[in-house]
C-alpha cells in the first residue's frame, strides 16, 4: 500500500515537473529569407513565393534533419520561379541555400532565397469583345472601360482573372443567365515579353422576374408585403433588387430572418421566380441605454417598442429620457404609407422640459408627420400643436403655436427605413441631430393660428465623411440657421438658436455663444452659423486620434467674426460604446472680454 502510494507521487512529481519544463523545450525552426537581386519585389510577388515555399510550410515542424532540408532546398528555386510567374516575370532564375544554425544541434536552420525577377511580360493589345443580346447594355460596357490589361502595363494573372469573374457577375447580375465565354484565352510569350488576353462572352437572351411567391403564415398582410418588393413580374431580372427587398424586409424589424432567393430558371419563358422565405420577429422590444457627456452630464433613456401592433404593420413606442439640461416623455403610433421601407404617417404626443443656456422652457405637444420618400430624399410634412412655457430670470411667458413644418432629407444608401417619426428637432433639445447627411427644415407660426409672434425659421445641416486611404478619413459639418420674426422677444427659446458646446463649437460650453439681454442672460438668437474640420487617424486597437477646428456662433447681428476654437482628441469605438475625448481651445471669441481657457469634451456612451 505503502509502495503503490509512492508511485502515484513519484507520477505526479513527474507530470508537474514536466508540465514546469516544457516551456524549455527546444522546437525546430526554419528562419525563412527571400531577397531580390534587381531591385525592389511588389510586395504581392514577394507573399506569393513565401505562400508557393515548402520551406514555409515546414518552418515549425519537429523533425527536420539534413536530408529533409536538403529536399526542400532543391524544391525552393523552382517553387519561387512557379510562384513569380503570375505577376508577369517569366525568366525569373532564383537561388536557395540551407544551413543549419551555429549551437542548434540541427534544431534552427537559415534557409535563403534569392530571386533574380528578369524583365517583366507586359500586356501588349487583347481582344475583349461582348456579344449577343446584351452587348450594348451600359454594365457591359463599364466593366470592358475599367478593364486593366492595358497595353504596357505589367502583364498579372490575377488581372485576367479579376475581368473575366467581373464579366461573369454582371452577366447573372442582371439576368443574362445563360451567358458563356466562346473564348477565353491568356496568351503569353516569354520571348518577345508580351502577354495578351482574348475574351469573347455571348450573352444569351436577358431573363425576366417570374412569380413571387409570399409566405402563407407571414404575421403581415400579403398586400403590405408585396409592397416592400422592389421588382413587377415581368420586369427585367437585376440581382441588387433582391437584395433591396432583403434589406427592406429585414429593416423593417418585422422579422427575425428573412431570405430573399431566385428559384429555378425557366428557359421556354426566359422567366426566374422567386421566394420570399420570413420568420416573425419579437413583437416587444424593451432597451436601457446610460452615458455620460460634458453638455448634458450623465444621462438616460428607456425605450418600448411594439413592432408590429397588428398586421398592417403599425408601431408604437414610448421613450422615457432625463438629462441634466432637460427631460422628455413622448410616445408614437406609426403606420406605413406607400412605399412600407421609407415611407409613413406618425403621431406623436409628449411633454419636455429643456434647459437652453439662462432659459428654461416646458414644451407640451401633439404632432402629425408623413413621411415620404423621393429618388434619394425623404420628406417630412409636419404639423404640431404645442403649449410653451418660458421662464429666464424672473420672466415668465407662455405661448400656444401651431407649427406647420417640412423637412427634407438625404436618405443614405442602402437605408430601408428612416426613424420613427422622422428625425429629431434641431433646437437645442436633448436629442438633438447628429448622423451624416444633409437635412433642411421650413417651419413656423402666426398670430393668425393663436401664437404670440409670427416667425418663419430655416435651418440646414450636412454631415461628410471621407476616407483619405487606409488609415485616414476627414469630417465636415456645417449648420445654417436663420429666422424671420416681428417680436423676437415674443419667440418661444425652443424656437430659438444657441450654439458651444461638444456638437457645437467645442471649446466652449454648452449654449454659451450668443447675445445677452440687459440682464446679461443668454437669450438664444436668430441666427446660427456653425462649421467644423476634423481629420481622424485609425491606430490599433480601435484607437484614433484626431485633430480639428470649429467655428461659428449664434448671432442677431453678426460683428466681430466668429467664435474659434481648435483642438486634439481620442476616439475609442466598440460595438457597444463610443469614446470620445476631446481637448479644445478657443482662439478666437468675439463679445467676450477674454479668451476662456482650454476646456475637455467627454462623450461616453452609446449614441442616443
Amino acid at each position: 500500500m505503502k509502495d503503490r502510494k509512492s508511485r502515484r507521487l513519484y507520477w505526479c512529481a513527474a507530470l508537474v515537473l514536466s508540465a514546469l519544463l516544457q516551456p524549455l523545450t527546444t522546437f525546430a525552426e526554419i528562419r525563412l529569407e527571400v531577397t531580390a537581386a534587381e531591385g525592389k519585389l511588389p510586395s504581392a510577388a514577394k507573399a506569393n513565393v513565401l505562400a508557393w515555399l515548402s520551406l514555409s510550410r515546414y518552418r515549425q515542424r519537429n523533425d527536420l534533419d539534413a536530408a529533409l532540408m536538403l529536399r526542400l532546398q532543391e524544391r525552393a528555386a523552382r517553387e519561387a520561379r512557379a510562384a513569380l510567374r503570375p505577376f508577369g516575370f517569366y525568366s525569373a532564375t532564383a537561388v536557395a541555400s540551407v544551413q543549419v544554425m551555429p549551437g542548434s544541434n540541427g534544431k534552427h536552420w537559415q534557409a535563403r532565397v534569392r530571386v533574380v525577377p528578369g524583365k517583366r511580360v507586359l500586356w501588349a493589345e487583347s481582344t475583349l469583345q461582348v456579344t449577343g443580346d446584351g452587348s450594348n447594355e451600359p454594365w457591359f460596357r463599364a466593366a470592358l472601360a475599367a478593364h486593366p490589361l492595358r497595353a504596357g502595363l505589367p502583364l498579372e494573372h490575377a488581372a485576367y482573372d479579376a475581368l473575366k469573374g467581373d464579366l461573369e457577375r454582371t452577366a447573372a447580375n442582371y439576368g443574362h443567365l445563360d451567358a458563356q465565354f466562346t473564348q477565353a484565352e491568356l496568351q503569353v510569350d516569354p520571348a518577345t515579353g508580351t502577354a495578351r488576353a482574348i475574351l469573347r462572352l455571348e450573352t444569351g437572351q436577358r431573363y425576366r422576374f417570374g412569380a413571387t411567391t409570399l409566405p402563407a403564415d407571414s404575421p403581415l398582410d400579403s398586400a403590405l408585403l408585396r409592397r416592400f418588393i422592389r421588382w413587377q413580374e415581368g420586369a427585367p431580372f437585376d440581382a441588387s433588387l433582391l437584395l433591396g427587398t432583403q434589406f427592406a424586409l429585414d429593416d423593417s424589424l418585422y422579422f427575425s430572418t428573412v431570405e430573399v432567393l431566385p428559384g429555378e430558371r425557366d428557359r421556354p419563358t426566359l422567366s426566374v421566380p422567386v421566394v420570399v422565405q420570413l420568420a416573425p420577429g419579437k413583437r416587444q422590444r424593451y432597451a436601457a441605454a446610460v452615458g455620460y457627456a460634458t453638455d448634458t452630464r450623465g444621462r438616460a433613456k428607456l425605450t418600448w417598442d411594439n413592432r408590429r401592433v397588428n398586421r398592417h404593420g403599425h408601431r408604437a413606442r414610448a421613450v422615457v429620457q432625463w438629462a441634466n439640461i432637460g427631460r422628455v416623455l413622448e410616445g408614437t403610433y406609426a403606420l406605413p404609407v406607400g412605399d412600407p421601407a421609407y415611407e409613413e404617417l406618425a403621431f406623436l404626443a409628449g411633454v419636455s422640459d429643456q434647459v437652453l443656456a439662462d432659459t428654461d422652457t416646458r414644451t407640451t405637444r401633439l404632432k402629425s408627420t408623413l413621411t415620404r420618400a423621393r429618388g434619394n430624399w425623404q420628406q417630412a410634412w409636419g404639423l404640431s400643436a404645442e403649449r410653451t412655457s418660458t421662464r429666464s430670470g424672473d420672466l415668465r411667458t407662455s405661448d400656444t403655436l401651431v407649427v406647420p413644418s417640412v423637412t427634407l432629407s438625404s436618405a443614405p444608401r442602402g437605408l430601408a427605413r428612416a426613424a420613427m417619426g422622422g428625425r429629431s428637432d434641431t433646437n437645442g433639445s436633448v436629442t438633438e441631430l447628429t448622423g451624416e447627411g444633409f437635412q433642411a427644415r421650413l417651419d413656423g407660426s402666426a398670430t393668425a393660428f393663436g401664437s404670440r409672434s409670427t416667425f418663419l425659421r430655416l435651418y440646414l445641416r450636412d454631415e461628410h465623411r471621407q476616407a483619405l486611404g487606409e488609415n485616414w478619413r476627414w469630417t465636415w459639418r456645417g449648420e445654417l440657421g436663420s429666422t424671420l420674426v416681428r417680436n423676437f422677444d415674443s419667440l418661444p427659446a425652443s424656437y430659438r438658436y444657441f450654439a458651444g458646446g461638444d456638437r457645437s463649437v467645442r471649446g466652449f460650453a454648452l449654449n454659451e455663444l450668443g447675445p445677452r439681454d440687459a440682464a446679461g442672460l443668454r437669450t438664444g438668437a436668430k441666427h446660427l452659423l456653425v462649421t467644423s474640420l476634423e481629420l481622424e487617424r485609425k491606430l490599433p486597437r480601435q484607437l484614433a486620434v484626431a485633430v480639428f477646428v470649429d467655428a461659428g456662433d449664434a448671432f442677431n447681428n453678426l460683428q466681430g467674426g466668429v467664435a474659434t476654437s481648435v483642438g486634439i482628441g481620442l476616439r475609442y469605438r466598440l460595438p457597444m460604446l463610443n469614446l470620445g475625448l476631446d481637448l479644445a481651445q478657443a482662439v478666437h471669441a468675439p463679445g467676450n472680454g477674454t479668451l476662456p481657457g482650454p476646456r475637455i469634451h467627454l462623450n461616453l456612451s452609446p449614441a442616443f
